[in-house]
């Protein structure tokens, strides 16, 4: 019956399930049918035990020599895949390497553009340094020049002072300047 929707299958077969860690719990009548046996047949890891139940049921024996004949196909399979993987493989990494070398070629080109467009520039920088150190020193010969020209102000603005002072003083004393 399917316990979603409660409809009846069929009363023509059945489902049975076989824990393969429990033989240990199976009852007289699977002792009887062999069952705890064919349980033992599919949880076997080594041949030794194949063998071993092979030894006295023809039935078993005649599965083991099956999943013998299988296993041999199985890993002439397997060794025929291994080899077709290590053909893909080498193929895909000789593409990549291909496209790798491709793209460190085009890498590289950019690299040597780069570096000519920086190169460039460096040379406008060191231009423009050159014309930034020329403009400082006129800058500078200026800065020199409005000293030297604050002094002679200065110099200048002393002696108006004196002549102001004196003539103050002769302004006081009554001289007639003409």
């Amino acid at each position: 019956m399917n316990q979603k929707n409660h409809r009846i299958y069929s009363d023509k077969f059945r489902l049975s399930v076989l824990d393969l860690t429990q033989i240990d719990l199976a009852t007289e009548e699977d002792r009887a049918y062999q069952i705890d046996r064919w349980a033992a047949l599919f949880k076997a890891t080594t041949w030794e035990e194949l063998k071993m139940l092979a030894k006295n049921n023809q039935y078993i024996k005649d599965a083991v020599t099956t999943i013998r004949q299988l296993t041999q196909e199985e890993k002439i399979r397997q060794q025929c895949e291994a080899r077709e993987d290590y053909y893909r493989r080498t193929a895909g990494r000789e593409k990549l390497l291909k496209k790798t070398a491709s793209e460190r070629d085009e890498l590289k080109e950019q690299l040597s553009q780069k570096n000519a467009e920086i190169a460039k520039k460096d040379d406008d920088i060191a231009k423009k340094d050159a014309d930034i150190a020329k403009k400082d020193a006129d800058i500078a010969k200026k800065d020199d020049e409005i000293a030297k020209n604050k002094t002679e102000i200065a110099k200048k603005d002393a002696e108006i002072e004196r002549l102001r002072s004196l003539l103050a003083d002769r302004d006081s004393s009554g001289e007639n300047i003409n």
